[in-house]
Parts: structure tokens; C-alpha cells; sequence
């Protein structure tokens, strides 16, 4: 998309990774994808991307037109797209690892810390190395942000349920049952 009149030679890229397929999948891996998406944005000379979660019934609004990124996260470079004159609107970040001519890295959606190229679906996924760990692990730190609604909730849930407790991770859902109640 074009903004005629807007910053000459700027750009943005929207990272809108449910237009296509969100593949009703959790929070983590849904942010996984997200990231796939950045790579992919920056493989192709864009590095200020803004965020959009939109109609994921895993862990998005019903509504279309809302924002579910910033339901977790801060906003990124939000509303720059309005502000740029080139718009980049990414379809799929699938494939990435195919894709020669882009130095990309591998996706990361499908990474495992085993082996699983024999499991279909999965034959092209990679070993989690320690360089593909602080890879992403700089992304992380780069774009994902919890807002302060979540900080809070997560400081409570901490302080009521595991303070004094060695704590290894913690899986977070957003439950939708099949009549679409949440």
C-alpha cells in the first residue's frame, strides 16, 4: 500500500499473521509465528514492523477489528502504518527456511529441542541451538512487552501461588469452549 504525501522512503512492514492462518494455536506458538513474521520483515530490508493479532479464536477477539496483541503486550510501532509512505502487508511467513535468496535463519515455529524431521509436518524443523535461543531470545526482548495489565496479574498470581517455590515455566491458555463463551 502506498501513502501518498507521508514520509518519503519509509516504510512499514504489518506482521498480521492470522490473515491467513492462525491454525487455532496457543499463545506461545502463535507468538512464535508472529516472530517468523518479523524475520521475514527484516530479511526483506523493513525493520520497524507494528503488531496485529486479529480473528485467532485461540488467543484473539471474536471481533476482527480489535487488536488482540496489545490484550498481552505494549503496541509496537503502533499506528505507523498510517504515518509511511510504503506499507508492506505480509500474506505467510511459511517456507521461510526455503526461501535462498532471503537470510532469514529458519522458522521457528515448528523447532523442537529433538529431532522430529521423521514426524509429517515437521520435516523441515530444526534443532533449538543456543544461537537460535539468543536469536529469538533478542526479538523477545526487541518487541514483547507485557502491558501493564498483564505485569500485574502475573505479579499477583506469582506472589499468590508460587513465591518461595522453584518455578521452571508456566503455561498460559486462553479457553474459547465450542459455543464461542469464553
Amino acid at each position: 500500500k502506498k501513502n501518498l504525501g507521508k514520509s518519503t522512503g519509509s516504510a512499514v512492514c504489518v506482521v498480521d499473521p492470522a490473515v491467513t492462518d492462525c491454525k487455532s494455536i496457543g499463545l506461545a506458538a502463535f507468538l512464535l509465528y508472529t516472530l517468523d513474521h518479523i524475520m521475514l520483515c527484516r530479511a526483506l530490508g523493513i525493520n520497524r514492523p507494528t503488531v496485529y493479532w486479529r480473528a485467532c479464536n485461540s488467543v484473539c477477539s471474536g471481533d476482527p477489528r480489535v487488536n488482540s496483541w496489545n490484550w498481552y503486550f505494549e503496541p509496537v510501532n503502533h499506528g505507523l502504518e498510517s504515518k509511511v509512505e510504503n506499507v508492506l502487508c505480509l500474506l505467510r511467513a511459511d517456507g521461510l527456511n526455503k526461501t535462498a535468496q532471503l537470510d532469514v535463519g529458519s522458522e521457528i515455529i515448528d523447532n523442537s529441542f529433538k529431532d522430529r524431521t521423521d514426524v509429517e509436518g515437521y520435516e523441515d524443523s530444526k534443532i533449538i541451538t543456543t544461537q537460535e535461543r539468543m536469536r529469538i531470545n533478542k526479538l523477545l526482548r526487541q518487541y514483547v512487552k507485557p502491558n501493564s495489565r498483564i505485569r500485574e496479574k502475573l505479579r499477583m498470581f506469582y506472589h499468590r501461588y508460587l513465591a518461595g517455590f522453584t518455578v521452571l515455566g508456566v503455561h498460559v491458555s486462553r479457553y474459547r469452549s465450542l459455543d464461542g463463551n469464553k
